[in-house]
């Protein structure tokens, strides 16, 4: 179930997809699993991009058309996490294990395009050839279930790195990221935004 608000964006962004533009819903509970099975059945129907858009994060109207100008093989929006602190989810390995650190605010240049080394899958575009390159599974979650196991998009990341693509952000794609309340990309850890919708809205 989504909310109202993060319908009404969904609202706007679907408004000026591509023509040909396919909505693809997945009832699976384990998001490894789920990712994995979109992955597959885009690459079935024949598509040339993937685009996995998480139901609590609020792209601009514009993000699809811009993250497909690049014409990169993997391009991500950038968002923060929605916990208290909160970070980027656009992030550089630290050294050999599974640990990753945030690129903050100050060490980029706004609105330009960051390279890293992992990001959340919030609202990330992927040329689908990238998965024809990759061996499945293309995602595993093992965080939580195993000493320095990772979320599925992190796997996904280190696995497509070490297939020679590289994971770009354009930082000028800024989404929000709510729960009761919606975490915006900041070096300040308070930079928020309560949700709040009402009236007549134009999509």
């Amino acid at each position: 179930m989504v909310n109202m608000e993060w319908a009404i964006d969904f609202a706007g962004l679907w408004k000026r997809t591509p023509v040909k533009t396919k909505l693809l819903l997945l009832p699976e509970p384990q998001i490894d699993v789920a990712r994995d099975k979109a992955a597959q059945i885009s690459i079935e129907l024949g598509a040339t991009h993937l685009l996995f858009l998480d139901s609590d994060v609020h792209p601009p109207k514009d993000a699809i058309a811009k993250l497909m100008a690049h014409k990169l093989p993997i391009v991500s929006a950038l968002y923060a996490r929605r916990q208290n602190p909160s970070w980027n989810q656009m992030l550089r390995r630290s050294g050999d294990g599974f640990r990753f650190t945030p690129i903050e605010e100050g060490t980029y240049e706004p609105g330009s395009l960051v390279e890293c080394d992992a990001v959340g899958f919030g609202c990330v575009l992927i040329e689908t050839h990238v998965f024809k390159t990759m061996e499945r599974p293309w995602f595993r979650w093992s965080e939580y279930y195993a000493i320095g196991g990772i979320s599925e998009d992190f796997n996904f990341c280190m696995k497509a790195k070490q297939s020679g693509f590289k994971i770009i952000v354009d930082t000028s794609i800024v989404c929000k990221h709510s729960g009761l309340i919606k975490w915006l990309p900041s070096k300040e850890k308070t930079l928020f935004e309560y949700s709040k919708v009402s009236g007549i809205i134009d999509v």
